[in-house]
């Protein structure tokens, strides 16, 4: 007669250590998920499946947001995260993540967030938190306008939008001159002829690349000088529409060297400030004139001056 050798049923404690415990809490990843900058079409496959996938996107404005995920068949719960409720929404949703073990993803209305956009706050309390932060990488308009200039140069800045302001603006140009041989900025439609202007007006700027509504149908490119770009531009049927992306070419100002001035002008100069020839010779010498030069100089002075003194014959 066979013999049935019974398994003794598992303890309490054996479950619990080799099954997963459901009420365990699952570390939470933030997604920086980048959204095409105009064509739908750029949109990528994993772009996709991560909206799908995580149980919350956090965007820049849920309505643009929502024509994207319409076009994807993407269902996912939505909330705002915007440039005026960064700070506090950036905390709620740490917290959320925190206790309900949720992944999210944070979108901008186009490109990457984060650049120029809402999402650095929520990406460095993420991580202070302890959270995984990951990429999921997409267009960028500053990239794309890049790879448009044709410019040799291999190094750039970007610098996002520019001040407002007439005089910050054209402070703010010289500034970015004096950096990186290519700078990529970012404008509204109704400020980008002060931009050009400024950009003209300032030395070393020789190059200029316009890109208005890049990858949309209606997409406008322009490489030029600043003068060139700006008339360009006011040729454009609508020019206050769309975005604007620009990329400024800068080259090195040559700077004339001051001519050498003469130790007798420098005597001169202190003359006229009150000192007599002695004293401006010994002015002159302190500052770094050698004294037999400085000597000369004052003989020389006086000679000059009894010249001028002397009745005409």
């Amino acid at each position: 007669m066979a013999k049935h050798n019974k398994q003794p049923n598992p303890s309490p404690n054996m479950h619990s250590a080799c099954a997963p415990d459901e009420s365990a809490v699952r570390a939470p990843i933030l997604y920086v998920v980048g959204t095409p900058i105009g064509n739908l079409s750029d949109a990528s496959q994993r772009m996709v499946d991560t909206l799908r996938s995580v149980a919350l996107i956090a965007a820049e404005d849920t309505r643009v947001t929502a024509k994207l995920c319409s076009r994807f068949d993407i269902h996912t719960p939505m909330i705002s995260y915007r440039e005026h409720n960064e700070r506090t929404r950036a905390s709620e949703l740490v917290e959320r993540m925190i206790s309900e073990g949720i992944d999210i993803a944070l979108v901008s209305d186009a490109g990457m967030p984060a650049l120029s956009d809402p999402g650095a706050e929520f990406v460095s309390r993420a991580r202070s938190a302890g959270i995984s932060v990951t990429c999921v990488p997409g267009p960028a308009a500053a990239i794309a306008a890049l790879s448009l200039c044709g410019w040799e140069e291999k190094s750039f800045a970007f610098y996002g939008f520019p001040p407002r302001e007439k005089k910050e603006l054209r402070d703010h140009i010289s500034h970015i001159a004096q950096g990186a041989p290519i700078a990529i900025l970012y404008e509204s439609p109704h400020r980008m002829s002060a931009l050009l202007q400024a950009a003209a007006d300032t030395p070393g700027v020789s190059r200029a690349l316009i890109c208005n509504d890049l990858t949309k149908r209606f997409e406008w490119i322009f490489e030029g000088t600043p003068a060139d770009a700006l008339a360009a531009l006011e040729s454009q049927p609508s020019p206050e529409k769309g975005e604007y992306c620009v990329a400024l070419r800068f080259v090195p100002v040559q700077r004339q060297a001051a001519e050498p001035v003469s130790p007798e002008a420098l005597i001169l100069d202190k003359m006229l400030s009150g000192c007599d020839v002695n004293e401006a010779v010994a002015a002159i010498q302190c500052a770094g004139i050698p004294r037999n030069d400085a000597y000369r100089a004052g003989l020389n002075v006086r000679k000059f001056i009894q010249r001028l003194a002397a009745p005409d014959d």
